[in-house]
């Protein structure tokens, strides 16, 4: 044991030391417009519930990623560690150990600055899976609902609802769905959470882009969509290449591997992939010509130079963009726009407003949507879903959170 202390001490020192180093080049950086690093996500194999020395040195390693990041003028929002699925190395606890367990871990998180993804709890039962998530503040989980052999798994599609019904019911306005997801076919290494995890037998980091504002640079000015295809790859490797070398040399260190950028341009507050779509197609989210544009960018995300990893799809999270919001509460953005719409983009159902009396079938029904789409198109998708207690479609939700936009909750077709 003394010598695993004393390993962990060296590898925290020489992680300062090289932080000492940073590759500071004039003129390498990106441009003032360039988008944001909206993670680093560094994968630990843990094996059991252990969690204070790993956490302690990913701790150490991201901070210095992110000084390395900011070092060549990118902007970065958040450092995050992701675990294997938690729902093996937490098997066999009882249902209060776990839920001490992730407040501990939470504390931790918290010390650190960072969040962290447990990544997929099956085998856990619901109620405790809610109970564990609805008292921290830093941690997200999921549960896979399909398997390994591309099929849907009835059961977890099952327990991922109750689990969605629980946490609306203990959270208030429902918001500790926000921490968790229905996943389906979603390797390890996604940094993007909830979905994230990692696997059990590496240690591997990846960039998760805030790449919204590629599109709207792309779009400015164009007309033709196969020149806005041609300049968004140009904006994108113009943005990244500078990244790729301090990748690299950040993979001599501990002996990490960097699995890739998640190039999802994801949107953030004034950035808005709902516009930047609208200034492609000329018409609002939602009206014809939507899903091509939606099928353009992402056969441009999917067709890059450098390593990718995780998504790399487009994202149409609803309540994490201005225009999206918009186009929902107009009633342009229904479910099953939003899952045609997942047949080509990247993520599936995020962030959706749901009335807070859906029942549990209805919650199955969506999930199992999802699942189907991903197993026919071998994609990883995820269905995030919020049900609103006290609210019924077509009402406005009143979420208190920075990071939220408000908008109507959409209806559930009969």
């Amino acid at each position: 044991m003394a010598h695993v202390k004393n390993s962990s001490a060296v590898l925290i020192f020489l992680l300062l030391i090289a932080g000492l180093a940073v590759d500071v080049r004039p003129g390498s950086g990106p441009g003032a417009d360039a988008a944001k690093v909206r993670t680093i996500t560094l994968g630990i194999p843990l094996t059991n519930s252990e969690f204070r020395q790993p956490v302690t040195e990913a701790t150490s390693f991201l901070e210095l990623a992110k000084k390395k990041v900011t070092s060549l003028g990118y902007e970065v929002q958040s450092l995050r560690v992701t675990t294997p699925p938690c729902g093996n190395y937490l098997k066999g606890m009882a249902a209060r150990e776990i839920v001490t367990w992730g407040q501990a871990l939470d504390e931790a998180a918290t010390k650190g600055n960072i969040i962290v993804g447990l990544g997929p709890a099956n085998g856990i039962p619901p109620e405790t899976l809610a109970s564990l998530l609805s008292g921290t503040k830093k941690l997200s989980a999921t549960i896979s609902v399909t398997t390994a052999d591309n099929r849907i798994d009835e059961a977890s599609v099952e327990a991922a609802a109750r689990t969605i019904l629980a946490l609306s019911k203990r959270t208030k306005d429902g918001i500790g769905n926000f921490n968790f997801a229905a996943i389906a076919s979603c390797p390890p290494g996604i940094p993007f959470f909830p979905a994230g995890y990692s696997s059990a037998m590496t240690s591997s980091f990846a960039l998760g882009m805030e790449g919204a504002v590629w599109v709207q640079r792309a779009s400015a000015g164009e007309k033709s969509l196969a020149s806005i295809k041609a300049r968004l790859r140009d904006i994108i490797h113009k943005d990244l290449t500078p990244l790729v070398e301090t990748m690299k040399s950040l993979e001599k260190i501990g002996g990490r591997t960097f699995s890739g950028f998640d190039v999802s341009p994801a949107p953030s507050g004034k950035v808005s992939i709902g516009r930047a779509i609208e200034s492609l197609s000329g018409s609002p989210v939602g009206s014809p010509g939507t899903l091509a544009i939606c099928a353009a960018i992402t056969d441009v995300l999917k067709g890059l130079p450098m390593k990718t990893c995780g998504y790399s799809g487009l994202m149409l999270p609803i309540m994490e963009d201005t225009i999206l919001a918009e186009r929902a509460a107009e009633g342009r953005l229904t479910l099953d726009q939003l899952l045609l719409y997942s047949a080509v983009c990247g993520t599936g159902l995020d962030v959706v407003p749901l009335p807070g009396d859906i029942s549990e079938e209805k919650l199955e029904s969506i999930v199992r949507d999802v699942a189907s789409l991903s197993v026919k198109w071998h994609k990883p998708l995820s269905a995030r879903l919020l049900p609103v207690p006290g609210k019924k479609a077509g009402d406005l939700t009143s979420f208190n959170d920075s990071v939220l936009v408000n908008t109507r909750v959409l209806s559930v077709p009969e």
